[in-house]
């Protein structure tokens, strides 16, 4: 049964900022040419805009949305779905006197962005119990950015991907000792047991025969 816990204790608890910073702190070890810093949520394109989130080129990294996926055994993992909203401009090559597209800027720091996430030594960001990026959807980079916003010299991307944070919560077995019924020949979970849909199944199954 689910005890109180105190709001310090459920801060304590979460993990979602803990693998948030250390995906900033991954992609800016590794792009120091690259302004990278972390955003609390879902970014809209005017939000970038007028709120100077990251200066360009620059990465603003936060997640969007989390899931949760109930496994069999009782506990569950959070699939988080991440976002890194990438700004640039026009950038000025002095060494070369030159100056080299925004687009290609883009490119480059989206492709920088790909390979990292698929480095396995690299994407679970030194962390246990976070997976590598999901495959389903693959990790993607696209541009955002209007027509109007490519007048303005400024030009935005965002790359995206999916982590899930495993083994959450207690499997159902670590709860208190079942107690067994003589009457029945099944098992009886305590009161207040929440059992995922999968075992629910298998009872009704075995109630049936």
């Amino acid at each position: 049964m689910m005890e109180p816990q105190s709001l310090l204790a459920m801060i304590q608890d979460t993990r979602i900022e803990t693998v948030t910073s250390k995906a900033v702190e991954t992609f800016a070890g590794l792009m120091p040419d690259v302004t990278v810093t972390g955003h609390p949520g879902k970014l809209d394109i005017a939000d970038v805009v007028k709120r100077s989130v990251v200066r360009a080129p620059g990465v603003a990294v936060g997640w969007t949305s989390i899931k949760r996926d109930r496994q069999i055994a009782g506990t569950y993992s959070l699939t988080v779905s991440f976002a890194a909203y990438v700004v640039v401009e026009h950038y000025a090559d002095h060494a070369a006197k030159r100056s080299i597209p925004r687009e290609a800027v883009a490119h480059a720091i989206g492709n920088r962005l790909l390979r990292i996430l698929s480095d396995a030594d690299l994407a679970a960001w030194g962390l246990e119990g976070v997976t590598l990026p999901l495959l389903d959807p693959e990790p993607e980079f696209k541009p955002l950015f209007t027509a109007k916003d490519a007048e303005a010299g400024t030009a935005y991307y965002v790359a995206t991907w999916r982590q899930a944070i495993i083994d959450q919560g207690a499997a159902i077995m670590d709860g208190p000792t079942p107690e067994i019924d003589e009457t029945y020949p099944g098992v009886q979970f305590p009161e207040g047991t929440e059992l995922p849909p999968e075992v629910l199944a298998m009872i009704e199954q075995e109630d049936e025969a």
